[in-house]
């Protein structure tokens, strides 16, 4: 259902890097997308070889798997099979255009000057307003 989901609805996912993806939120009780939600997975080697995925959504928690990383690990590289961007990860990149929303994928800075971190956000432009938000900032700081 997700995969179909996905396949019929343009921007609704995007490779960005080789190992980062952006899929819209899936509603398992509507059957259905849902719109200006999106999530990052992560495919990340490990020391063995091996290549594990996890995901900024609220199911994910290291050990259970959500349908975003099932749905990459079956279907990623087989519908998005060439990344956006081929270099670093990019510090923004267009994601989606929505219901007059224009969505980026954001980087986040670390505390660390010498260390990256893999955290990205999803951040908003209100086409109509000409106004920006972030969901994960406090209210009114945007």
């Amino acid at each position: 259902m997700y995969r179909d989901a996905l396949a019929t609805r343009d921007l609704s996912h995007a490779r960005l890097t080789e190992r980062c993806f952006v899929l819209q939120h899936y509603s398992k009780k509507r059957f259905s997308l849902k719109a200006g939600k999106f999530q990052h997975v992560f495919r990340m080697p490990e020391p063995d070889g091996t290549i594990v995925a996890s995901c900024d959504c609220s199911v994910y928690r290291g050990t259970m798997q959500c349908i975003h990383v099932e749905f990459v690990k079956r279907f990623g590289l087989e519908m998005m099979p060439e990344p956006l961007h081929h270099e670093e990860d990019p510090d923004s990149c267009l994601v989606s255009l929505q219901n007059r929303k224009l969505f980026f994928s954001v980087s986040t800075k670390t505390s660390s000057a010498t260390r990256h971190s893999q955290k990205r956000i999803i951040v908003e432009y209100f086409i109509d307003k000409s106004r920006w938000r972030c969901r994960s900032c406090p209210k009114g700081t945007m």
